[in-house]
């Protein structure tokens, strides 16, 4: 089960949010100023995969968007040269652009990570990078990007609307009050888990 609205989603600060909503909203322009990717970073679990999945779709509206994943600890170099040839054909995306997801982006080599900042130079291609390590990501992608921060907010409260909402959308299920409570804990749990347990409540 996976979230699919960005409201579904708890950000490490209040900036993070308000980005992540006004790009989605289209008040604010991307790419711009020379930012053409997302660093969503963040500990294990909190969302990062699953939102880097799904921001394509919802900035693009498009259910059908192509999206190129690239795992970092697999052969980084060859999956940036596959990018560099891509970006240069036409997308096949009713928007036009090309997407790319680079997951677990600290893993790239440094000479990896290099070659990157030319690519990215390019606004008709776009970038979302997911990291454990923001310090280990080059500070020249870095500024290229919105940095965004998925870490827990470590406030229950954030995550009991959203997890009841996430049920009736995708349970059509009414969580009990003590059933929010046994899936959102005290609010330190992983995002992972949350939506985990949340399946284990609802398919009982």
């Amino acid at each position: 089960m996976n979230a699919f609205c960005i409201d579904d989603f708890v950000f490490g600060d209040a900036p993070s949010a308000a980005v992540m909503k006004a790009l989605v909203g289209k008040r604010m322009a991307f790419p711009a100023n020379g930012k053409t990717g997302l660093i969503l970073y963040g500990e294990y679990g909190t969302g990062k995969t699953t939102l880097a999945k799904h921001f394509p779709r919802l900035f693009d509206e498009d259910d059908d968007v192509f999206v190129a994943w690239n795992d970092c600890g697999l052969d980084g170099t060859e999956k940036i040269r596959r990018a560099e040839a891509q970006f240069q054909v036409m997308s096949m995306n009713s928007s036009g652009r090309h997407w790319f997801v680079w997951d677990e982006a600290d893993m790239l080599r440094s000479d990896s990570q290099q070659k990157l900042k030319t690519i990215m130079n390019h606004t008709h291609a776009l970038h979302i990078f997911t990291t454990n390590h923001l310090s280990k990501v080059d500070a020249a992608l870095v500024s290229r990007c919105h940095v965004i921060n998925m870490n827990t907010s470590g406030d229950a409260e954030d995550y009991k609307t959203r997890i009841c909402e996430i049920a009736k959308r995708q349970y059509q299920r009414t969580l009990e009050r003590s059933e929010v409570g046994w899936v959102v804990g005290d609010g330190n749990l992983s995002w992972r888990d949350m939506l985990t347990t949340l399946d284990a409540a609802c398919c009982e």
